[in-house]
């Protein structure tokens, strides 16, 4: 019969630190923009929808039948992170695994693998002109006595821990994902508002221009080339209008939303500037929160309780019979009743079990090199954002160190040097072009800033418990 332990330890470690890289600040109004924060994730199903929910909701709406979908409601990050959380597809199809290996480990939980067997057979004796029944009826069960029964149990449990790991691994992704978004979502309308103001420019100095040729004081090629000018800015304003939406829908689909993108307004600053962080602090912290390093060892620590299973399921397995047998007697013998106690032991010649073992070994090598090849990138990620953030910051220090005054402010001394007459179109052309650009070069050196730190945000920020 199957001998196991009734007790198995079961230690979950979760990893409990923080850090906060960007901190969400605004000259105009505090920031919504902040990091991810810390939940408990207390059971593999707990958020999962309930499948008679009528509608989806929307995030902050208390009855979606109340609240009909052309409401819609302001959302920061948070609130985004959370709906996600009950909501992504990425996060369900994960919480599906999770289960599974539970399912698994009730399997696992039974002493005798077999069911039983029992034996039935009858006949007839002969002896000359005599003839008698015999009848015999055997019980058998095969069990395991090498301990397979515990390590079956093991790597149940160790599967159940690589996929409540993996699930940490998807929601970590999924959250940094979502806030990669959000940030793009912020410097996209910096880049809207950017572009309307060198078209409103481009409307005041029409109509500037307008009546100056009509007083016969401007060239009409001139003002063509103004008004194609005056085209390409409202093309760049709808370009840019256009990104904006497609990062909207983009955020609204990944958290899992399937409703109108338009019932979410999400709401937000970017996050002010900071100065760098020590790289042996983010390594560090990186190492003790990330969930792929702790997803990558428990991804080992599973194939070795699939290889030491496979070790020791080639094992023989015998079995156990008891049998009785009645045989009535022939002439004047008498009737004979036989109870039997028997053993069967498979002799251990040629089927070893090789190929699980060998298939469990590669599987083995296979997880220790993805854990080192999963470190690798991490450690590769974050210094080369390391090296993006630095020079993005430094990028940013020469606008801010420069006397660079605001694009309204410049843009309105343009038109008023150009009334005056202190410069001809040509002149007003390209001093709008070369404040554009600069304009440009700084949105660009923001953006990657941003994307830079974020990446470090979410190589060494604090775990989704």
């Amino acid at each position: 019969m199957h001998l196991r332990s009734t007790a198995l330890p079961l230690c979950i470690t979760t990893i409990a630190s923080s850090i906060i890289l960007l901190s969400c600040a605004s000259p105009q109004q505090p920031s919504t923009a902040v990091m991810p924060p810390s939940r408990t994730e207390t059971a593999t199903a707990e958020l999962l929808p309930s499948a008679n929910t009528p509608a989806q909701p929307v995030p902050g709406r208390q009855d979606p039948s109340v609240h009909p979908s052309s409401e819609s409601v302001s959302l920061g990050i948070e609130a985004i992170l959370e709906y996600a959380d009950a909501h992504a597809p990425v996060l369900l199809s994960a919480r599906a695994q999770a289960e599974l290996a539970q399912a698994q480990e009730r399997g696992a939980e039974l002493v005798l693998k077999e069911n039983p067997e029992l034996e039935l057979s009858a006949g007839l004796q002969q002896a000359g002109s005599d003839s008698a029944p015999v009848f015999e009826l055997t019980l058998s069960q095969r069990f395991e006595f090498a301990g397979e029964s515990r390590l079956r149990l093991e790597t149940a449990l160790a599967a159940q821990r690589n996929a409540n790991a993996q699930l940490q691994v998807e929601r970590w992704s999924l959250r940094s994902e979502l806030y990669s978004l959000y940030v793009e979502l912020l410097l996209s309308r910096e880049q809207v508002q950017l572009r309307r103001r060198f078209a409103d420019f481009y409307i005041s100095l029409q109509q500037i221009l307008s009546k100056q040729a009509e007083a016969g004081e401007l060239d009409p090629i001139a003002l063509l080339a103004a008004e194609t000018e005056f085209t390409l800015a409202q093309e760049a304003l709808l370009l840019a209008q256009q990104q904006e939406t497609r990062l909207h829908q983009q955020l609204v689909s990944v958290a899992g939303y399937t409703g109108d993108p338009n019932d979410w307004r999400i709401e937000g600053t970017l996050p002010s500037i900071q100065d760098l962080p020590e790289l042996a602090t983010l390594r560090a912290l990186m190492r003790e929160n990330h969930p792929a390093f702790q997803g990558a060892a428990s991804a080992v620590e599973l194939s070795q309780s699939q290889l030491a299973l496979q070790e020791r399921e080639a094992w023989p397995e015998p079995s156990l019979s008891l049998s009785y047998s009645r045989e009535n007697g022939l002439a004047n013998e008498r009737d004979a009743n036989t109870v039997q106690l028997g053993l069967s032991l498979p002799l251990p010649f040629w089927q070893l079990n090789q190929e699980a073992r060998a298939l469990a070994e590669t599987q083995l090598s296979l997880a220790q090199r993805q854990q080192v090849k999963t470190v690798q990138q991490l450690v590769a990620s974050l210094e080369l954002a390391y090296l993006e953030l630095e020079a993005a910051h430094q990028r940013l220090s020469l606008f801010k160190d420069s006397i660079f005054p605001s694009i309204d402010e410049q843009l309105a001394l343009l038109q008023r040097a150009y009334q005056l007459g202190e410069l001809d179109l040509y002149e007003a052309s390209r001093s709008r072009e070369t404040l554009l650009q600069a304009s440009e070069r700084y949105l660009q050196a923001l953006g990657d800033y941003h994307r830079a730190a974020n990446t470090l945000n979410t190589l060494g920020m604090t775990p989704p418990d």
